[in-house]
């Protein structure tokens, strides 16, 4: 859900700064597909937290969660010549790292658990 707010968030600050997205057009991002496919993996995800889930596709959600990451990643190698993709690329392989010894899930501190309500808390506890 973040991931859609900083997108529109970037696009409103774009429009009221009058800018362009001529760029897009001048600038060749490699792989451009293979990060499209990772960010709707990720947006897939977060929705099915969101929706309740189905029990069969649970097994598999560490491997799509781990595929979403490499996918974004791969594109971000092939691109690492501009600074601003140096820091994303560094920004995401550290919440991948974290993720991955985290066992497919992002840490979460037990003061912010406990000051939560009840159902959410143990929601985040079991990974959702």
């Amino acid at each position: 859900m973040l991931i859609l707010i900083a997108i529109i968030l970037g696009f409103l600050i774009g429009k009221i700064r009058r800018g362009s997205l001529q760029g897009f057009k001048v600038r060749k991002i490699s792989l451009l597909p293979v990060g499209i496919l990772g960010v709707v993996l990720q947006i897939a995800l977060h929705l099915y937290t969101y929706t309740g889930g189905i029990s069969l596709i649970e097994p598999y959600l560490e491997i799509v969660n781990f595929a979403s990451y490499i996918l974004i990643l791969v594109m971000l190698v092939f691109n690492l010549d501009d600074f601003w993709v140096i820091l994303m690329a560094v920004g995401i392989t550290s919440n991948f790292v974290v993720i991955f010894i985290n066992g497919g899930h992002m840490p979460v501190a037990q003061g912010v658990i406990d000051i939560l309500p009840a159902a959410f808390g143990e929601q985040i506890t079991q990974g959702l």
